[in-house]
C-alpha cells in the first residue's frame, strides 16, 4: 500500500484530489494512506495522520466517514473507514480540521497541526452527547465574571470556545471522555490568563464535578495609567449616620469593609466604568457606577465625592438607635467620636436589713432581703463612631446608628456611652441604703455596678434607653428625648 502512495505522490494534484475522494472499503492491516497534495512518505515537507475511531467503550468503529480540510482553504479530503477501524494520510505542513462521523455515535470535530517529517496520531471517541459546564470566577470575590472566552483542548487539540455568561458560566456540548484543559481569559487586558484540567469519565461524569476557572485581575505595571486610591463612604439615607461593617465590591476588582466612619477604599484601578455594590444585613442591597477617568495623563473620579446612601430593610424582631452629638452651643456636631452600647439589667441581689435596734435588754436583729436595682454589664454589645461629613450636600457629622438590636423590656434597658479615642464606660459600685451587711449574716453589702460620671474619657451618656421591634429610636444630647 505504502508503494501505491509513492506512484500517486508523482501524478498530477488534480488526480491526487479524485484518489483521494475514493473510498477504500478494504479490511486490510495497514491503514490506506491519502496524500493531501503532491508529495509522499518520506518527503520532508509532510506529515502523516493517523487513528482509530472507537466508541465509549474503547471499541473500534467500522464504516466512519474521516474529513480532513485545511484551514487555510482548499479541497477536504475523505475517507470511510473498513474492518479495521483505522485511517492515515500524509500532508503537507499545516493547520487542519478533522471531522469524524458515524451513524448513531454523532460527530466528531477537531483541530490540528502537521510540521514536516511528523508522525501525528488522533484517535477520536464518539459516542454519547456529553456537556461540560463550569463557571469563571474572581479570584478575590468568587464574583462570577461575564464575558470571558473560554477556550478547551484535548490532548493539546483544540476542540472549541466559548463566552462566559452573566452569571459566569460557560457549556460547551458534545464532548467525549478524556483529559481537557481550559483556557480562560486570553482575549482580556483585564485579567491574567488561566488554565484549568478537566476530566470527563466513561460515563459522562467530570471530575471535578463543578469546575470553576478562577481569574486574577492583571498585575498593574510601570506604564499603566491609574488612579492610585479611590475612596468614599456609605450612610444611612435617614439617619445620614455612618455605616460600619457594609460589604463594599467592585465588580471585576475585589472587596473590602466599611470602617466606623462609613468610609471605604481601593487601589490602583484602570480608567474605565465601574459597578460597585453594597451590601449589609438589616439594608437592601445597592449597586451603583462610577468612572475613572483620565485626561492627558491626569486621573480623576466621577461622581464625585464617591457618597453613597443606604435604605434600611425592616427587620424582624429587633429595633435600631440612631442620633447626633453635638456641641450644644452650635449644634455643630463632633466627628470621630466612641459610641458604645451597653446592656442594663433589672437585677435581684440579697442585702442584710436591721428589723429591730439594739436595746440595753436585746441585740439587734438582722433579715436577709431580695431587693432589686438596674445594674450595667461591662461587655459592651455593640460600638461605631460619630460620622463626619462626606459631601457639601450631607451633614452626618456627629451622627451615628447602632441597629440588630433586641427589644427592651421592664427588665432590659440600654445605655449609650459616648467617649474619646477608644475609651469604654467605666463602673462605681451601688449599695442598697438599707443594707448594713452586718448581724452575723455572712453576706456582705450587696453592691450593683452603674456608670462612673467621673470617667475622664466620658463626654456624654443616655441610660434607661428602649428599643422597640421595626422601630428606630432617636437621641440627641441638647434635645434629650423623653423616656
Amino acid at each position: 500500500m505504502w508503494k501505491k502512495a509513492v506512484i500517486i505522490g508523482t501524478i498530477a494534484f488534480s488526480i491526487l484530489l479524485i484518489l483521494a475522494g475514493c473510498n477504500s472499503g478494504s479490511s486490510s492491516v495497514t491503514a490506506p494512506v491519502f496524500n493531501g497534495l503532491a508529495g509522499s512518505p518520506g518527503d520532508r515537507t509532510t506529515g502523516t495522520l493517523s487513528g482509530i475511531p472507537t466508541n465509549q467503550k474503547g471499541d473500534l468503529i467500522k464504516s466512519a466517514s474521516v474529513t480532513i480540510t485545511p484551514q487555510a482553504g482548499g479541497t477536504s479530503l475523505n475517507y470511510k473507514t473498513g474492518e479495521d477501524g483505522k485511517f492515515a494520510f500524509v500532508l503537507p505542513a499545516g493547520n487542519y480540521t478533522i471531522t469524524v462521523t458515524a451513524p448513531a455515535y454523532g460527530t466528531y470535530t477537531g483541530m490540528f497541526s502537521i510540521i514536516a517529517d511528523e508522525s501525528k496520531s488522533i484517535n477520536p471517541v464518539l459516542g454519547q452527547r456529553i456537556i461540560l459546564t463550569g463557571t469563571v470566577k474572581l479570584n478575590t470575590t468568587k464574583e462570577p465574571l461575564s464575558s470571558i472566552m473560554v477556550s478547551s483542548y484535548k490532548e493539546g487539540i483544540f476542540t472549541g470556545s466559548t463566552y462566559s455568561t452573566s452569571t459566569g458560566e460557560f457549556i460547551f456540548q458534545d464532548f467525549s471522555p478524556g483529559t481537557y484543559q481550559l483556557s480562560a481569559g486570553q482575549d482580556t487586558t483585564t485579567y491574567s490568563p488561566a488554565t484549568y484540567v478537566v476530566y470527563i469519565m466513561a460515563d459522562g461524569s467530570t471530575s471535578p464535578a463543578a469546575p470553576e476557572v478562577i481569574l486574577a485581575p492583571r498585575p498593574i505595571t510601570a506604564s499603566d495609567v491609574v488612579c492610585p486610591l479611590v475612596f468614599g463612604t456609605v450612610i444611612d439615607s435617614f439617619t445620614k449616620a455612618p455605616l460600619q461593617y457594609v460589604v463594599v465590591s467592585v465588580k471585576g476588582v475585589g472587596g473590602t469593609i466599611s470602617d466606623a466612619q462609613g468610609r471605604f477604599s481601593f487601589s490602583n484601578l484602570r480608567p474605565g466604568n465601574y459597578e460597585i455594590l453594597f451590601s449589609k444585613t438589616g439594608w437592601q442591597d445597592l449597586t451603583q457606577e462610577f468612572t475613572v477617568n483620565s485626561t492627558n495623563g491626569v486621573v480623576s473620579i466621577s461622581p464625585s465625592p464617591l457618597a453613597f446612601l443606604m435604605n434600611q430593610n425592616v427587620e424582624t424582631g429587633v429595633g435600631a438607635i440612631s442620633g447626633r452629638y453635638a456641641t450644644e452651643s452650635t449644634g455643630v456636631g463632633i466627628n470621630g467620636l466612641i459610641v458604645r452600647v451597653y446592656p442594663m439589667n433589672y437585677i435581684s441581689k440579697k442585702i442584710t436589713v436591721m428589723t429591730q435596734a439594739e436595746t440595753a435588754s436585746a441585740p439587734a436583729q438582722f433579715a436577709i432581703q431580695d431587693v432589686t436595682h438596674w445594674e450595667i454589664d461591662t461587655n459592651y454589645i455593640l460600638s461605631t463612631r460619630t460620622g463626619e461629613d462626606s459631601s457639601p450636600n450631607v451633614s452626618a457629622s456627629g451622627s451615628f446608628r447602632l441597629e440588630h438590636l433586641h427589644p427592651t423590656s421592664d427588665v432590659y434597658k440600654y445605655l449609650i456611652y459616648v467617649g474619646n479615642a477608644n475609651s469604654t464606660l467605666t463602673t462605681a459600685g451601688m449599695t442598697d441604703p438599707a443594707d448594713v451587711g452586718t448581724g452575723g449574716s455572712g453576706f456582705g453589702k450587696a453592691v450593683w455596678l452603674m456608670e462612673d460620671t467621673n470617667n475622664v474619657s466620658r463626654i456624654y451618656s443616655w441610660s434607661m434607653v428602649d428599643v422597640t421591634v421595626a422601630i428606630t429610636t432617636y437621641l440627641s444630647n441638647y434635645n434629650n428625648p423623653d423616656y
